[in-house]
């Protein structure tokens, strides 16, 4: 494997530990949350357009 390929390959798996370290697993937590929330919001909206 060439060198390039082995660092990008690093550089993923160290995201990927930065993701699930306790300090962003709660921003990370607040997104999913917010994209649920956005994702009820639109539903509805979409719902009140057809309904309209």
């Amino acid at each position: 494997m060439d060198k390039k390929y082995l660092k990008k390959i690093n550089s993923n798996i160290f995201f990927i530990e930065n993701l699930f370290d306790k300090k962003n697993r709660h921003e990370l937590e607040n997104i999913i949350y917010n994209k649920d929330i956005i994702d009820e919001e639109l539903k509805n909206n979409i719902d009140e357009i057809r309904n309209y």
